[in-house]
């Protein structure tokens, strides 16, 4: 067990923060008739709906974190640039998402419902429920 503080606490923050934007940004497309590209989040998506796929994001930031605070203990350096490397990993498919969800809102990507959500409403942000 670990006795001292986490090494990267900084990094983490921004890791979480990116998970959470990532989850909110791929559960407001699928609401807008989107589709998740990445194959094994889809499979966790269809299997065991928005909770696995907010499981499966977790447990992968679970991982990386302890797999970061291993590296840093033993190589200082690796461990940074491992955080350093995971937070520009993280940040792509949230950058693609805005991304994405900006052209849908200035109406650039057709929103065609493509699995059973509810179409989400841009005037307020509410459903129809």
């Amino acid at each position: 067990m670990f006795r001292s503080a986490i090494l990267y606490p900084r990094g983490y923050s921004w890791l979480i923060t990116l998970a959470v934007l990532d989850v909110f940004c791929t559960y407001v497309i699928l609401r807008l008739g989107g589709i998740e590209l990445n194959g094994i989040a889809n499979w966790f998506l269809h299997a065991f709906d928005l909770y696995g796929l907010i499981a499966l994001k977790f447990g992968c930031v679970a991982l990386v974190l302890t797999i970061c605070e291993v590296v840093g203990r033993l190589r200082a350096s690796t461990g940074t640039r491992l955080v350093t490397a995971a937070i520009v990993i993280s940040a792509f498919p949230v950058a693609v998402g805005a991304g994405q969800l900006a052209a849908a809102r200035f109406g650039v990507l057709n929103t065609t419902p493509s699995i059973a959500l509810e179409p989400l409403a841009w005037n307020g942000v509410t459903s129809s429920r």
